[in-house]
């Protein structure tokens, strides 16, 4: 009989009392690890109720007291920029939803001793990146875009009527690019645009854009050239559209022409030409342009090559109008269909080719 043998020879009697001394002993550990249990459970900390939440953003907020000025300057009151940026600060710990951020800050604006609340808008761009718009909620008074990165913020742009309103935001590294509305309630309100660029831990805001550019050369447009019939083949008009098209990147052919639209000028009023693209390449797009100044239609189909363009074909009796679009790296043809006067549609051909690194236009019929 080896050791460990002799040893596992126990009483029964004493293998009884070995077990009911198991039992009791497992039962006290038992109780030990609940009652551990019951006490890390106590010590957990619960969702903050609504009132514990936001502390510091709600007690910036009290020390602005409502003037009669604060209306046209609450967009750009520092202690309301500083609260917001304590306010994302405190949301983010509380992994608030984006659906919900806007209603979260509206609850902690002091009304009273307020007797209305700001407009408040986050754009999420990124972790812990906000575009915010603040405004008054009149549509008159003025609003200010601002970009946040935690409590720090820089200012984007400031509109005249109406809280500025984001339209595209474009984020990739350290660059934002966005599209906006400085003044949605103006008469005409305009589309522009900013870049954003990190330069270390620095945000800094450029509007130097081609957006930009373009709406430059769109407002030196004479009113006389506006009204012409023949603005379908102003230079000012086509170098903008050049300018655009060259910086234009991915956009949907649908979304590139609701941005041109929304880019002219308050000067352009009803006399803004129509405007149609299709891509046909990285930066090759043909163009539609057709007089709306005359009763009289009138038009021009283009091929651009970034901001380069050739004419396809070009009618002052006509609206001209692509229906097909074929593109190969040398040679492009495109099938269009003109609408004279007697309303009856007339179909026709271009076909342009590169030569070196120039469009020319073999055939058009």
């Amino acid at each position: 009989m080896t050791t460990s043998e002799v040893g596992s020879k126990r009483r029964p009697e004493a293998r009884g009392n070995a077990c009911v001394g198991r039992l009791h002993g497992g039962l006290r550990v038992l109780g030990a690890l609940l009652g551990l249990g019951l006490a890390a459970g106590s010590a957990v900390a619960q969702p903050a109720a609504p009132a514990q939440m936001y502390q510091r953003a709600r007690s910036i907020l009290a020390q602005v007291d409502d003037a009669p000025t604060l209306e046209n300057t609450v967009h750009a009151d520092p202690r309301v920029l500083r609260a917001i940026g304590a306010f994302l600060q405190e949301a983010g710990v509380a992994n608030v939803a984006q659906v919900d951020i806007d209603t979260e800050f509206g609850r902690i604006v002091p009304v009273p001793p307020w007797e209305w609340a700001p407009v408040v808008e986050f754009h999420k761009v990124g972790s812990d990146l906000y575009l915010v718009a603040v405004g008054h909620a009149v549509s008159t008074q003025p609003s200010s875009l601002y970009l946040f990165d935690g409590p720090a913020y820089v200012k984007v742009d400031t509109g005249e009527a109406g809280t500025i309103q984001v339209e595209r935001i474009e984020a990739q590294g350290d660059r934002i690019v966005i599209d906006y509305f400085p003044t949605p309630s103006g008469s005409a309100p305009q589309l522009t645009s900013a870049v954003i660029d990190r330069d270390g831990g620095t945000w800094r805001v450029d509007h130097d854009t081609p957006d930009r550019r373009a709406v430059a050369l769109l407002a030196q447009v004479p009113r006389s050239d506006m009204e012409d019939r023949g603005v379908h083949r102003n230079p000012l008009l086509l170098a903008a559209f050049g300018i655009f098209l060259a910086n234009a990147g991915q956009l949907a052919d649908t979304d590139r022409d609701d941005r041109v639209s929304k880019m002219f000028p308050p000067n352009w009023h009803n006399a803004r030409p129509g405007f149609r693209s299709r891509r046909a390449g990285p930066k090759l797009y043909v163009v539609q342009i057709e007089s709306r100044s005359s009763v009289t239609s009138a038009g021009s189909l283009y091929l651009f090559d970034g901001a380069d363009y050739v004419t396809l074909v070009s009618d002052e009796t006509a609206s001209l109008v692509f229906a097909n679009v074929a593109a190969g790296e040398q040679r492009i043809q495109v099938i269009y269909w003109r609408m004279p006067p007697g309303n009856v549609r007339e179909w026709g051909t271009a076909v342009a080719e590169r030569v070196g690194q120039t469009w020319r236009v073999v055939r058009s019929r």
